[in-house]
């Protein structure tokens, strides 16, 4: 199989990045297997399209008191 695919940031927030991406698959079998010809059939291409989103990664900090997680806004440690 053959796979190429790209995705690209279409948002950067503080709650997170949102991404959008596609992704295309040429499967490359033997022409001659006819389970997989009758499944597949003779042009064996797909696609997705997908939507992720990532969350940010929490913060640690090092101090003179061993390490101090970033916590959350308003919280005091």
């Amino acid at each position: 199989a053959f796979t190429i695919g790209a995705s690209k940031y279409i948002a950067k927030t503080k709650a997170g990045w949102l991404d959008l991406g596609l992704t295309g698959t040429l499967n490359t079998y033997n022409k001659e297997n006819t389970a997989l010809l009758a499944a597949y059939g003779r042009n064996p291409l797909s696609f997705e399209v997908y939507l992720r989103f990532i969350a940010p990664r929490m913060s640690m900090h090092m101090g003179h008191g061993g390490m101090k997680h970033g916590g959350m806004p308003g919280m005091k440690m």
